[in-house]
């Protein structure tokens, strides 16, 4: 009998139900439970739970999902199987990928700045501001690309930077992830500010 893959989704707010005419069918309502919250992509075949995949809206593709699968949850699936996967979780999640455009277009611009061009906030929240130095966060400080640059020398285009560690490849998935979890940061550094100022005489004795 062959296995029926259901792919779960968890929005901000609510569990709906995702059917999308270019999943055949595959995602149903989800089922996601209390401790699963932090999960936004859930792979389950014949209704058990295999997988989470927090990656796939950084950019994960089908080679790299196969891998994952294989040996973190012990599930082997084919490349075309994964090349489907990736391709629903893109389409449901389209504003995730539009993102990843737009961050791909600040790399260029970080790449040659034009003397002329003013400094623009990333997201519609006013909240990620690109100027020539970087993508400066909510605190004043910099997620940088030092020496950045655009490699043309292979089929497809790519940007590089330089790390203590040599040249890093660099594109809009990653620049989200590094988003992320720098403005992540921001707000534990901040909560562990206001929890430090209540709670300093509990905490000194």
């Amino acid at each position: 009998m062959e296995s029926k893959v259901s792919l779960n989704f968890r929005y901000k707010y609510d569990l709906e139900d995702l059917s999308h005419p270019s999943t055949g069918g595959n995602i149903v309502k989800s089922r996601i439970d209390e401790g699963d919250k932090r999960y936004n992509f859930l792979l389950e075949v014949d209704n058990e739970k295999v997988a989470s995949i927090l990656g796939l809206g950084y950019g994960t593709g089908a080679a790299k999902l196969q891998n994952v699968l294989k040996l973190g949850a012990g599930v082997e699936f084919d490349e075309n199987e994964c090349k489907r996967l990736v391709k629903i979780y893109r389409d449901v999640n389209y504003k995730v990928t539009d993102f990843w455009r737009t961050c791909e277009n600040a790399l260029q611009d970080l790449v040659s700045w034009p003397s002329n061009k003013k400094p623009y906030y990333l997201d519609k929240h006013n909240v990620l501001l690109v100027d020539s130095k970087g993508i400066k966060l909510p605190n004043g400080l910099y997620i940088r690309y030092p020496d950045i640059r655009r490699d043309t020398s292979e089929v497809n285009a790519r940007y590089l930077y330089r790390s203590r560690r040599g040249e890093i490849t660099v594109w809009g998935g990653s620049v989200v992830e590094n988003v992320v979890q720098a403005l992540a940061r921001c707000i534990v550094a901040e909560q562990m500010l206001k929890v430090s100022k209540k709670y300093l005489g509990l905490l000194i004795t």
